[in-house]
Parts: structure tokens; C-alpha cells; sequence
């Protein structure tokens, strides 16, 4: 790069638009010259160290031109942008420059007398660390800079004065603005690359290795940012869309989406499945609303897979204490990435709710709701085998999810772990079963209440004659020092008497 390319002045924009701006000098770069002599890939790969990062800092040093220019745009009456907007695109930009400014030099410094036995690791290693602020422009470019980016890329003027500005810089706005995201990995490929061709006898080799760990955690921990503001932004407009759930949480991730095809009791319906990693939404979209159907923990729901049959293919059975109920897709691909992602997501769930120190998964035990047989396929009462007319209609057991008539289910009763709330409609089958039970329970608990007094009458029992016999000892005990008193006293009389008579 020529003097004359980094010194870059505006020209005369649009006269109908823009006014014509001053000159703007760019924050100087450095200015110590580096000889090299390409002998060996090694010196190519410092080479290459040395040139991407004066391209890179020069890039920095026209964006920070860019954001001098937009700073004056807000100070006109009819302006596209406003000084809050410019603040958010260009945040924590001004650290990134000083920074790399700073690194540039001190490279420039070491690689001025360069030579065989240069040191670059130590180098490195003091200077990769402070490149974690990175994290704070990642996270801010995913999130509120993608948003005024999308919202001015609609505005005429916004797009007349990037067309100038392109002119000037050959690049538009945002693609400077990614460049940063772009250089952690860069900096990766760059020190693999000088380690590769550096002889491990070589002092310089150790440091070079722990430099490269280093730069890969800066990179891990940049892409993690990357993919949680990235889970923000799409959290933040499904709870938009969905207006009826809160789906800002800490612990919530979004895992997919998609469309399926739920089979109810009468037809067959398009639904927009949500995944995320403790919970499933079920929902539908008219023109611009959309209406949730179901919201289902992840902790309540289990997945079965169905074989295919000439009528049902590409399906699988969703299953909640609540309702159960068939989905199929369209492809057998996207049957088979839907299953494996509800499977995963529940599996991990799963783990982690077993490894936090507050889990409540094993607690009370769910049974989970049959499939209802849908209308259309069930020609008669599955119990009488009397054909549905108009008068006998059809009715769903809500145990065991027969189709059946109203002389079938003429009993309500509440159906214990399963999240419906009354009583609702069973099959005259199932009705006794449930009572056979209940009786069986009250058996089983009258027996438990008759060993748990036997057990409390013998603690009696076993208590009062311990106390008995305690008693008794104690007693004995008296009695005998009762009786050693006497004695000692009947002895100490005799022996005065005795005294007596002798004298």
C-alpha cells in the first residue's frame, strides 16, 4: 500500500444530496519500515503475519473515516441516521483499532531485524489475551448493528451515501464491518501456519504452540458468542411472533423449526413446529397472527416411531401426560431429522436436569395419553360394533382413546397421573378398571393402616413391658439398700451395747 492509498480523501458527493466534506486525515499507522527476505516457507508465513495485519489495520482506520462521516450526517435537520445508531454500529470499534494499532507496531519492532532465530511466541503470547474484546463487537455485531444495517438498507438516502462512499473505499459499510469477526480465525490459520514450518529444536516452538492453544480458545469462546447472540436474536423474534408464551429465558435454546402435520379427530392439519431445548410449541399461522395450540415441556414428552403403512408414511407418535397425538412429514428425510432432533434434545435434557443439583425429574410418575382414533376410521363402537349414525354418535375414551358411542361411555371419572384437570369421559371397560383399582388401592391401604397400628400396639406392648421391668429392678434395687441400712444400723447398735457391757 502506497502513501497515497492510505491517505484517502472525500470527493465532491451528489451536490443534490451531500455537501462536500473536509478532508479527513486517518489515524496514522506506523511507520517502521521491515525488510524481509523470503528464503524459506517459515519467512513466508511471518510474511504473511506482517502484510495481513497492515491491511487489516489500514481497513479499520477507513471504517473509523466511515463513522466520522455518519457522526456529521446526524448533525443535519433531514438525516437518515441518528447518533444513538452510529454509537451501536461502530461500538467498541475504536478499542479494536487502538489495539491493533498497538500490536502492529510492537510486530514491526521485532521483525525489523528479521532473521532465523526471530522469536515470535512470546510475542504472541502476550498479545493474544487482550484480543477477547472481541467477544463484546461480536456480540453487538449479531444482535443490534444486523438490525439498523436491515433497516437502512431500505432507506434511498442511506443507500445514496453508501454508493459514494463505495466509490471512495471500493468496499461497502458492512463488509468492513465484518471483518473483524473474520480475523480471530485468520490470526488461527496464520500461527498454524508458522508453527508447521518452524523446526521443533527450535526455541522458538514452544511458545509458538501455546500461543496457538491460545488463539484457539479466543476462537471458541468468539464463536460461542457468535451462536448465543445468534439464539438471542431468534428467541427474541419468536417471542415477538408468539405472543401468548415468554420464551425469554436463560437456560433456552433454539434447537428447529418446521413444518408438520398433526392428524386430529376429524382431519389432518398443517402445524409450525418450535424445538427448543426444554420445550415444544405447537402453532399456526394465518395472514400475519399466529395462534399457539400447545406448549409441551420437554420433561412430559416422549416419541415413538410408526412404521409405514400403504395410508401413513414419514409419521411418529408425540406423547404427553395431557394428549397424545400422530405427526407426519412429507419426506422421510425430514421425518427422520425431526425424530433424531426430538430424541437428542430430549436426551440432553434429560442429563442435565440429572446432574443439576436441583433435578426433579423421577418425582411422580406419568402415564401418558393414548392416540386418539381419528373419526374418519372408526366406522363403528369399538365396543358394541354398532355402526355411527346420526343419532349414535362418536366419542373418544380419554383412557385408552376408543372410538365409541354414547351407551359405551356413560361414566366420568378423573384419571390419576395424567395433567387433566375433572372428570372427563371413559368406556364403561376402562370405568372398571378404574374402580377395580380403586378398590384394590383401599384394600392396599386399610392393610398398611392395620400393620401400622399392629406394629404401633406391639411398640406398646414392648415399651410398657420394658417399663414394667424396669420398674421392677428399681423396686429390688430400694428394697436391698433398704435393707443394708438396717443392717448397718442393728450392726453399730450391737456393738455399742457390747462396748457397754464390757465396761
Amino acid at each position: 500500500m502506497s502513501n497515497n492509498e492510505k491517505n484517502i480523501n472525500f470527493k465532491k458527493f451528489n451536490a443534490n444530496r451531500f455537501t462536500v466534506y473536509k478532508p479527513i486525515s486517518p489515524i496514522p499507522l506506523p511507520s517502521t519500515k521491515v525488510t524481509f527476505e523470503l528464503q524459506t516457507k517459515r519467512d513466508r508465513a511471518v510474511y504473511e503475519v506482517l502484510t495481513t495485519e497492515e491491511t487489516y489495520v489500514f481497513n479499520l482506520n477507513r471504517v473509523n473515516q466511515m463513522k466520522l462521516l455518519l457522526e456529521k450526517e446526524t448533525c443535519k435537520k433531514s438525516t437518515f441516521i441518528t447518533m444513538e445508531q452510529v454509537k451501536t454500529l461502530f461500538k467498541n470499534h475504536d478499542q479494536l483499532l487502538q489495539l491493533n494499532l498497538t500490536f502492529l507496531e510492537t510486530l514491526k519492532e521485532r521483525l525489523q531485524n528479521f532473521n532465523e532465530e526471530t522469536l515470535l511466541g512470546d510475542l504472541f503470547l502476550k498479545w493474544f489475551p487482550f484480543f477477547r474484546i472481541y467477544i463484546d463487537y461480536v456480540i453487538s455485531y449479531e444482535g443490534s448493528m444486523k438490525t439498523i444495517l436491515d433497516s437502512l438498507s431500505t432507506n434511498k438516502d442511506f443507500n445514496n451515501w453508501e454508493q459514494e462512499v463505495q466509490v471512495e473505499f471500493k468496499l461497502n459499510l458492512q463488509s468492513f464491518l465484518i471483518q473483524p469477526i473474520q480475523r480471530i480465525p485468520r490470526y488461527q490459520l496464520l500461527v498454524n501456519e508458522i508453527l508447521k514450518h518452524t523446526d521443533p529444536e527450535h526455541k522458538d516452538y514452544s511458545d509458538l504452540q501455546q500461543s496457538l492453544e491460545m488463539i484457539k480458545k479466543v476462537a471458541t469462546d468468539v464463536n460461542t458468542a457468535i451462536i448465543d447472540a445468534k439464539q438471542t436474536i431468534i428467541l427474541v423474534d419468536l417471542n415477538k411472533k408468539l405472543s401468548n408464551v415468554d420464551l425469554i429465558k436463560p437456560h433456552r435454546k433454539y434447537v428447529c423449526e418446521g413444518v408438520l402435520m398433526k392428524k386430529s379427530k376429524k382431519k389432518d392439519h398443517a402445524r409450525l413446529f418450535y424445538l427448543f431445548s426444554d420445550l415444544l410449541i405447537i402453532a399456526s399461522k394465518d395472514i400475519s397472527n399466529y395462534t399457539v395450540h400447545n406448549t409441551i415441556q420437554l420433561e412430559d414428552l416422549n416419541v415413538e416411531e410408526i412404521e409405514d403403512t400403504k395410508t401413513l408414511k414419514n409419521a411418529f407418535t408425540i406423547q404427553t401426560p395431557a394428549k397424545s397425538f400422530i405427526v407426519y412429514a412429507s419426506q422421510p428425510q425430514e421425518k427422520q431429522l425431526w425424530f433424531v432432533a426430538i430424541k437428542e434434545t430430549l436426551q440432553e435434557y434429560i442429563k442435565q436436569k440429572e446432574s443439576s443439583p436441583n433435578k426433579t425429574i423421577g418425582g411422580e410418575i406419568k402415564q401418558l395419553a393414548p392416540v386418539n382414533i381419528q373419526d374418519k376410521d372408526a366406522l363403528e363402537c369399538n365396543i358394541c360394533h354398532q355402526p355411527f349414525t346420526m343419532m349414535r354418535r362418536r366419542h373418544h375414551c380419554r383412557k385408552c382413546g376408543a372410538c365409541i358411542c354414547g351407551e359405551c361411555s356413560k361414566h366420568k371419572t378423573v384419571l390419576k397421573g395424567r395433567q387433566i384437570e375433572g372428570e372427563v369421559r371413559v368406556c364403561n371397560n376402562c370405568f372398571i378398571e378404574i374402580k377395580d383399582e380403586e378398590e384394590q388401592e383401599q384394600l392396599q391401604n386399610i392393610q398398611k393402616k392395620n400393620k401400622s397400628k399392629n406394629k404401633n400396639r406391639l411398640k406398646k406392648k414392648s415399651s410398657k413391658s420394658h417399663n414394667s421391668l424396669r420398674r421392677k429392678k428399681s423396686n429390688r434395687k430400694i428394697k436391698s439398700t433398704n435393707k443394708k441400712g438396717l443392717l448397718k444400723k442393728t450392726s453399730s447398735n450391737v456393738s455399742f451395747n457390747s462396748r457397754k457391757f464390757k465396761k
